[in-house]
């Protein structure tokens, strides 16, 4: 933070420098600080996106959804196709219990993140399947994030829900105990 202060010291208009500083504030857990670096991004660069999807991620984090879907909308307007505008805009709609437009975003934010799959948008989607009671679309969801992030306990935990949801108990065990083995505060 210091160091970003001190380059804007020198350079008060530079939106980089806030929009970096934002983030260390974000890291520190000074969100109003955060928002008002990345209103000052804004203010001095209106088509800076990432300011942008930067506050709107803190407003989703507040439960601001609608400051939160317009910042995540404007990143999509400066930024055609950008798919972390519509994982967030599909985060932000399980957020909001509206799971037929987050699984919409997650597909649109897989179609985009083709060349790199992202665990994330895999296991988010399957959150809304299982949520939605389309067990079978959740554990493909859930073992596609898997496949990327052999270690994520949370993934293995739901598609063993899954599991028992669709009647198979030896899969849902399986998964269930290693979901255990990697995070033995399931238990509790």
């Amino acid at each position: 933070i210091k160091c970003f202060t001190n380059s804007l010291r020198s350079n008060p208009k530079n939106p980089e420098s806030y929009n970096l500083r934002g983030l260390a504030y974000i890291h520190k857990g000074q969100m109003k600080r955060a928002i008002s670096d990345f209103n000052k991004v804004i203010e001095l660069n209106p088509e800076f996106a990432d300011a942008y999807n930067n506050r709107g991620t803190i407003y989703a984090g507040a439960n601001m959804a609608k400051e939160a879907e317009s910042d995540f909308k404007m990143v999509l307007q400066l930024k055609k196709g950008e798919p972390q505008a519509y994982y967030n805009l599909g985060f932000l709609s399980n957020k909001c219990v509206d799971f037929d437009s987050a699984i919409n975003y997650f597909d649109i934010a897989e179609k985009l993140f083709k060349d790199t799959p992202n665990s994330d948008v895999y296991y988010q989607r399957g959150i809304s399947y299982f949520n939605k009671g389309l067990y079978q679309h959740a554990v493909n969801d859930f073992s596609k994030t898997i496949k990327l992030m052999m270690d994520d306990a949370d993934a293995y935990r739901f598609r063993g829900l899954c599991w028992e949801k669709l009647g198979d108990m030896k899969k849902a065990n399986a998964d269930l105990m290693h979901a255990v083995k990697l995070n033995p505060s399931f238990t509790k």
